[in-house]
């Protein structure tokens, strides 16, 4: 605050020297125009000093008056960046549109399980699958076929062709699936994590020092990790309980 009072304050004595310096430039010119007026025809030396003489001045302030006119942007540019406040209409005004993906807390906890189903093939074969499951009865129904493997324009004798037989296929799929959950007794989550202007490695070295404490219900820490596509850290512990 003491150092936006004194940027202030310089900035008032900036802006005053600069009117006072447009102030004389323009008082200069006036007095020019006049002894140019006065100056006769077949000249006089004098005035002709006198004028040169003003000249210069109007130089020499015009020239101090770019200087103050510099330091008066600088110092507004340093009263903007010590108050926040007087920033704000200065930027761009920006229209934004925030897009994303909401979920209930509630729904956190359900298990999500997507099947990975191998079939074993004999050899020669492939599997192929269709979109539409009437193509692939009409495939079935034809049951021969001849695939024409060769590339471009061939001669007869170069042609490459094979016959192969279209099949049904019994896949089998699980009626039933059990799953056994157990409860470690090393390992803890920890969830409803704020955000924070740091990075994950340093939240979970405040997390390691926090749960390592004895006073704090912890002991020593094993790992610690962030769990995938969540804001939740499980740490696991040297001893168990």
């Amino acid at each position: 605050q003491e150092l936006y009072s004194v940027l202030k304050q310089d900035h008032a004595k900036l802006q005053v020297a600069k009117e006072a310096a447009e102030q004389r430039t323009q008082e200069l010119k006036k007095e020019h125009k006049i002894f140019e007026q006065q100056l006769p025809l077949n000249g006089n030396e004098e005035r002709a000093h006198q004028i040169f003489a003003i000249k210069e001045e109007n130089n020499r302030l015009r020239q101090e008056k770019q200087v103050l006119k510099n330091k008066l942007e600088e110092l507004k540019k340093r009263v903007l960046w010590n108050d926040p406040v007087m920033m704000l209409p200065t930027l761009p005004e920006k229209k934004m549109i925030f897009k994303g993906l909401t979920v209930n807390k509630e729904d956190m906890n359900n298990l999500m399980l997507a099947p990975l189903i191998h079939y074993p093939l004999p050899g020669g074969s492939a599997l192929i699958t269709f979109e539409e499951v009437k193509v692939a009865q009409r495939i079935i129904e034809m049951r021969e076929h001849m695939v024409e493997l060769s590339c471009g324009e061939l001669e007869e004798l170069d042609q490459c062709r094979v016959r192969v037989q279209a099949v049904p296929m019994d896949i089998l799929l699980p009626s039933a699936l059990e799953i056994r959950l157990t409860q470690s007794s090393r390992s803890i989550l920890v969830s409803d994590l704020p955000s924070l202007d740091i990075s994950k490695e340093a939240l979970l070295d405040k997390l390691e020092l926090f749960f390592s404490k004895t006073k704090n219900g912890g002991s020593e820490v094993e790992s610690r990790e962030f769990l995938e596509d969540s804001a939740q850290v499980v740490l696991t512990f040297t001893k168990d309980g």
